[in-house]
């Protein structure tokens, strides 16, 4: 009896055992699965990472890329006062709406002191200076002329902007070839307009200064 009792127990051992060793198998497919998934994951992380790495060689290293303002060279501007500045362009403002009446009394003025002055504005060279009030071509430089000095005198706070019309003036007449001698003419004829025009000792010192600094910017001496 002993020995059947032997044997029952054993085999209900054997089943036991096989039992737990079913239950504890990975099968194989879900392994593999497992594994197939952990690269999946690995292969994400991977292209994500690039992915970003390349974006951010993408990025430029400034959010700022304007260019800085060009600043023209060989242009003097020492010499500007603040307070000068301020002083004709607050005067200028009395006298902006007769610029072209101002300008032409001015290159009237000019043409007669100047025999070879006129020369260099081919377009009226050879009108009677009594006429070329009356000349088209000759409204239309003085228009030019007003403008560009309305220009400069209202831009004379912005630094950038000065020396860019005083270097675009002074290419601009060398290419035609006009000399100084014309351009201090000019300043000294237009000084005296101002002189006429009720200004202050202060204000006319500042003009001076600053059709100085114009002068030298636009026609160097040599």
């Amino acid at each position: 009896m002993s020995l059947k009792l032997a044997i029952f127990f054993s085999v209900v051992a054997f089943i036991n055992a096989c039992s737990e060793a079913t239950s504890t198998e990975i099968p194989t497919s879900d392994v593999e699965k497992g594994s197939c998934n952990l690269r999946s994951s690995q292969d994400e992380s991977i292209a994500q990472n690039t992915l970003e790495s390349v974006e951010q060689e993408r990025q430029p290293c400034s959010t700022d890329t304007t260019p800085p303002p060009r600043v023209p060279e060989n242009v003097p501007d020492k010499g500007l006062v603040l307070d000068q500045i301020h002083d004709v362009q607050r005067t200028w403002q009395n006298l902006r709406n007769d610029r072209y009446s101002i300008v032409s009394s001015i290159l009237v003025r000019l043409f007669s002191e100047n025999d070879g002055a006129q020369k260099f504005f081919s377009k009226f060279a050879k009108v009677p200076i009594e006429s070329l009030k009356s000349d088209k071509e000759y409204n239309k430089q003085v228009a030019l002329v007003a403008d560009r000095l309305d220009n400069i005198i209202t831009a004379m706070d912005d630094k950038v902007q000065l020396l860019d019309n005083i270097d675009y003036m002074k290419r601009s007449h060398i290419e035609r070839g006009i000399p100084r001698g014309p351009w201090k003419d000019f300043s000294r004829i237009l000084f005296d307009v101002l002189g006429s025009a009720g200004m202050s000792s202060t204000e006319l010192n500042s003009w001076k200064n600053v059709l100085t600094i114009f002068i030298n910017g636009i026609a160097p001496v040599n």
